[in-house]
């Protein structure tokens, strides 16, 4: 039987250093992989990274190979390896799904039966508390730091540097092509011009590199320069884009820091700026919930969203197409308005898996199938305690070998390497273990979690909504006379609604050219 390509990914977090080692992770890894039948090609690995965020070089570089067909498994140690953020998990889950990639974890012994979905939602859900609550511990040390305006981590800006107490000092050299850039701006000068000013008089950025536009952008927007000093501005959003956070968040303290700019003229330049940033309308951005999910029960392409114009200024009718259709003319399924099958199938999924009924049942099954993984652990434990001991007795056997001349120096180091490795592995899997059975999930955690997914379903907000979708939706297809939706309680028992086929057709407040389907 041929071998299934995989690769591992594995996340040494800075933020609890007495987590494993990246080592420790591949090991196991390793193990898993032979016992799945599974070559391992690549190894991912981030270190000193958060799984918070998607700021992690390694991973992003793993979906891009993810998307080239390269493998087709990934396997982690732990689900929180993979992401802490049960939105994030679930976009790139959903991602890997497209490209037929799938996802093992060692610890967590999940499969694709409705109950593992949950389950795996849940694990995801007390992971994301795990982290936030550890990020919460940290901030507030660093707001203790913050309102007694003394540095809080990272490169301080350009202008300054950090005295022995924490606080910012003016570097004079620096300060000076602040006030130089300022005062280009003052006149006229365009970033590029700046930046080529800059570069040829020899100035370079704090980190020794040379000015780019974004560098004097980012230095023509910094109030620090004023004198205030500032703390927790910015959120990081998608892809590294930066907004700031709600203001009563802030910390601004007048006078925190030494001025180097006038407060009169930051705020010339910034209110020009804004003027010029803000004077073009910008269009809207449609979000489709289902984009990622549906496909062309006749071609088997992907359905997307599309939008269509009736007349000169008229009005934007927003639909699902064939990408096929659009793309190469090469498929004549029909369309599908947007808000009648996006409503059609989040009714769907509230009436089949949010009833009272099926929340009873996935919250005894759910519970079942945690417990049935975790009460392995205790005859784990307790084989991995007596391995951990024959493992010491074994160094200790060496090490009075060596010292009695009876082994070489060579033969010592090598079988000491190997020793300590078994060791450190055998180590951390019982932490592992033994911090697993002491987390308990009951009925009540389940239907709490099931209830705030259905929250989530019938709620505002975007992201959270078509997460919820994501996790619950198999598949759905359109064929040409029907709107086909596969959920994951398929072969759950209890009678519950499985698939569904769309309602007849909707009527259209107006005639356009393409037929738009929604009828069985």
């Amino acid at each position: 039987m041929a071998m299934l390509r995989g690769v591992a990914y594995c996340r040494y977090s800075s933020d609890n250093q007495r987590e494993e080692s990246i080592t420790g992770q591949i090991r196991a890894i390793k193990v898993f992989a032979l016992q799945k039948n599974i070559e391992i090609i690549k190894i991912y690995a981030d270190e000193a990274k958060s799984a918070t965020t998607d700021q992690r070089p390694e991973f992003l570089k793993m979906m891009e190979d993810a998307e080239l067909g390269q493998f087709k498994t990934i396997i982690v140690h732990k689900l929180d390896r993979f992401s802490r953020d049960r939105y994030d998990s679930a976009f790139y889950r959903r991602h890997l799904k497209k490209q037929g990639v799938k996802l093992f974890s060692v610890l967590e012994n999940l499969d694709d039966s409705p109950e593992s979905v949950i389950l795996e939602s849940i694990l995801e859900g007390m992971a994301e508390y795990y982290s936030k609550n550890l990020a919460r511990e940290v901030m507030k040390g660093l707001k203790e730091n913050a309102y007694q305006c003394k540095h809080t981590g990272g490169i301080p800006p350009l202008g300054y540097n950090v005295g022995l107490d924490m606080k910012y000092e003016i570097n004079e050299n620096e300060a000076d092509i602040i006030r130089m850039i300022f005062n280009e701006h003052l006149l006229g000068s365009g970033y590029l011009t700046i930046v080529s000013k800059l570069n040829s008089l020899g100035y370079t950025t704090k980190a020794g590199k040379a000015f780019k536009t974004n560098s004097i952008r980012d230095i023509l927007k910094n109030e620090k320069y004023t004198g205030v000093y500032i703390f927790n501005r910015r959120a990081a959003g998608k892809k590294g884009n930066y907004v700031n956070k709600d203001p009563q968040e802030i910390i601004r303290i007048e006078g925190g820091m030494p001025q180097i700019i006038e407060s009169n003229l930051f705020y010339l330049i910034n209110n020009k700026m804004d003027l010029k940033r803000y004077g073009k309308r910008k269009s809207a951005k449609q979000n489709y919930l289902l984009s990622g999910m549906m496909k062309c029960g006749i071609c088997g392409a992907s359905y997307t969203g599309q939008s269509y114009v009736k007349g000169r200024g008229g009005v934007k009718y927003y639909l699902y197409g064939c990408t096929a259709k659009y793309n190469s003319k090469s498929c004549n399924n029909k369309d599908i308005r947007q808000d009648a099958v996006e409503n059609f199938v989040v009714e769907l999924i509230q009436n089949s898996m949010f009833n009272p009924r099926t929340i009873n049942d996935f919250g005894d099954s759910v519970v079942n199938l945690y417990n049935e993984n975790t009460k392995s652990y205790s005859a784990d434990i307790s084989k991995l305690e007596k391995e951990i001991e024959k493992t010491n007795l074994k160094l200790n056997r060496l090490l009075d070998l060596y010292l009695d001349e009876q082994l070489d120096q060579k033969s010592y180091t090598e079988k000491t390497k190997e020793l300590k490795d078994l060791q450190e592995l055998l180590t951390y899997q019982y932490s592992v273990k033994i911090s697993t059975v002491g987390v308990t999930i009951t009925k009540d955690t389940v239907v709490k979690h099931l209830e705030k997914l259905k929250t989530n379903l019938i709620g505002d907000n975007f992201e959270k909504k078509k997460n919820v979708i994501g996790t619950v939706i198999k598949q759905i297809t359109v064929d040409m006379n029907a709107v086909r939706v596969e959920l994951i309680t398929d072969g759950l028992d209890g009678g519950i609604v499985l698939s569904g086929s769309s309602p007849p057709l909707l009527p259209l407040s107006i005639s356009i050219k393409r037929s738009v389907l929604f009828k069985k």
